[in-house]
C-alpha cells in the first residue's frame, strides 16, 4: 500500500496523465505513469491508463500484458474488464481494416463498405472506418460524402493526421474540378 502522504500526488499525476491521454498527448501520458510507476509500480489507475495508451498505439500485447497485470492485483476492477472488452474490438477492426483495404484496392467497394459500416455498428467513433469510407468515396468520385466522412473523422479526433491529408487531397480534388469546369465554360 502507497504511504497517504505520497497518494495525493500520484493522484494528481494520474489525473494528468488521464487529460494528456484525452488530449492525444501520447508521450506526456507516458512520461507521467512512468513518475507513478516509478512510486507505485502496482497502481491500477496508471496502469489502466497506461494499457488505454497501448491500445492506442496498437500495441496489442504491451496492452493485454497490462490488463492481466490489472485484472491480477485487482480481479473485479471494472475498468481492466471493460478494457480488456475494448482491446479485444480494437483487434478486429484492425484486422477487419486491414481486409477493407485490401478489397479496395482489388475495386470491391461495396463488400469494403459493408464490412466498414458493420465495424460502426459496434463502434461510431472508428476514424480508421471513417477513413476508408472517405477513400470509398474519393475513388467513386462521390466527393460530397468524401467530406463528411472526413469531417466525422476530425470531429471525433481533430488531430488525426489521416483524415487531414485526405481533406487536403479532397481540397485539390475540388479545386481542380472547379478549374476544369471554369475552363470549359471559358471555351
Amino acid at each position: 500500500m502507497l504511504d497517504s502522504n505520497l497518494q495525493q500526488p500520484v493522484d494528481i499525476l494520474n489525473h494528468q496523465a488521464k487529460q494528456a491521454l484525452i488530449n492525444g498527448n501520447m508521450h506526456m501520458s507516458r512520461d507521467l505513469l512512468s513518475k507513478i510507476f516509478s512510486q507505485s509500480p502496482n497502481d491500477v489507475k496508471a496502469l489502466n491508463n497506461f494499457a488505454v495508451t497501448e491500445i492506442l498505439q496498437n500495441n496489442w500485447i504491451s496492452a493485454e500484458e497490462i490488463l492481466t497485470k490489472v485484472l491480477h492485483v485487482d480481479p473485479p476492477n471494472d475498468v481492466a474488464h471493460r478494457n480488456t472488452k475494448y482491446l479485444g474490438d480494437q483487434v478486429v477492426f484492425s484486422k477487419t481494416i486491414s481486409e477493407v483495404e485490401n478489397l479496395i484496392q482489388s475495386g470491391e467497394y461495396a463488400q469494403a463498405r459493408e464490412l466498414l459500416e458493420n465495424i460502426l455498428k459496434i463502434d461510431d467513433k472508428q476514424c480508421d472506418a471513417f477513413n476508408s469510407l472517405a477513400v470509398i468515396s474519393i475513388l467513386e468520385n462521390n466527393l460530397n460524402s468524401a467530406r463528411y466522412f472526413l469531417e466525422k473523422v476530425l470531429s471525433i479526433d481533430n488531430t488525426n493526421e489521416i483524415a487531414k491529408e485526405n481533406l487536403k487531397y479532397l481540397d485539390q480534388l475540388q479545386q481542380s474540378d472547379a478549374s476544369s469546369v471554369r475552363c470549359s465554360v471559358n471555351t
